[in-house]
């Protein structure tokens, strides 16, 4: 993202902290669409994808006092969204813990397959592994970035994107 861009986000976000309504409705304009990309891509179900994106822009003005305007803004609210989704995902079925101590090994890439069955196969997944594929191989995140929206080390966000993409690779097989 471009330096300028991010300055501009950040002073549109102080101003609606500060209780600017157009500063904020601007953000909601620009934002609402990543927002419920990353739910939609999430939990697979439109109505509820859109019901997430509200509820993280609701998150959002209620949450002022945890935004830090020398970070960027799409990490925060992609961050918000991602969380909501997680426990959107959680609260349909309960997901089995298993250790994240595996070790890592170098992964192929993903075969060419049909969409529909890539998607699928990611909506299969795990909320806590789904999350890191999205916000890693569909959204461009880092490592880094990952771990710190997941509150995980960085090296648990690689395990987790190996073990994802292993259980998609097993799936598309």
């Amino acid at each position: 993202m471009d330096v300028l861009v991010a300055d501009a986000e950040a002073e549109l976000a102080i101003a609606a902290r500060d209780g600017d309504t157009r500063a904020f409705d601007s953000l909601f304009r620009r934002w609402y669409a990543p927002v419920f990309s990353v739910c939609l891509r999430m939990v697979n179900v439109e109505a509820e994808a859109h019901d997430l994106a509200q509820e993280t822009f609701l998150r959002v003005m209620k949450s002022w006092d945890r935004y830090d305007p020398d970070r960027p803004f799409a990490r925060w609210i992609l961050k918000i969204a991602t969380h909501l989704a997680i426990d959107s995902i959680r609260r349909r079925r309960p997901e089995p813990l298993s250790g994240d101590d595996e070790p890592l090994s170098e992964s192929a890439p993903l075969p060419d397959v049909d969409p529909e069955r890539l998607r699928a196969a990611v909506a299969a997944l795990p909320a806590s592994l789904r999350a890191v594929v999205v916000l890693n191989l569909q959204q461009g995140w880092s490592h880094d970035e990952v771990a710190e929206a997941l509150a995980i080390t960085p090296n648990l966000a690689r395990v987790r994107l190996f073990r994802a993409l292993r259980m998609i690779r097993e799936e598309l097989a």
